[in-house]
């Protein structure tokens, strides 16, 4: 996704939510547009016959449609049939929210299986380490003996 500078985000899928969540936040943040998923910055009310709310409106709808592009160009195909319905960036986001954050057991299960893999893949580098070490101090010690 281009947006002023190089930034990349890796289309939202199934597995990779909070990952996207932090750099989706981050981008709408840098872009000024976070106020509208936040709820900061409500759709104004138009009324008919006053040129400043139709204006303000209008505008608004215009800031709103810009995030809500950079945010469903940083989705995988598969998964924007989630949101075909929502008419804003914070429908889109509240909807998503409710998809792929999970609050409950399931949602811990997640966590505690991913930091396990984490901890088994440190302790198998660990691992690694130590047979590289024995293996060097071994053939340093055979050179040594041969002299």
């Amino acid at each position: 996704m281009n947006t002023g500078g190089l930034v990349r985000i890796e289309a939202l899928n199934k597995d990779n939510y909070d990952n996207w969540k932090m750099q989706m936040e981050a981008l709408l943040v840098r872009n000024h547009a976070w106020q509208y998923v936040n709820g900061a910055c409500p759709k104004p009310e138009r009324i008919d016959g006053d040129a400043a709310s139709e204006t303000a409106e209008r505008d608004w709808v215009e800031r709103d449609s810009k995030a809500k592009s950079d945010l469903i160009l940083s989705i995988s195909a598969g998964e924007l049939k989630q949101i075909k319905e929502c008419q804003t960036l914070r429908h889109i986001w509240l909807k998503l929210e409710s998809i792929y954050q999970s609050k409950g057991p399931a949602r811990k299960a997640t966590l505690l299986k991913r930091l396990m893999l984490q901890k088994m893949e440190e302790i198998l580098r660990v691992k690694i380490l130590e047979k590289s070490d024995a293996r060097r101090n071994e053939a340093f010690s055979t050179l040594l003996k041969k002299r």
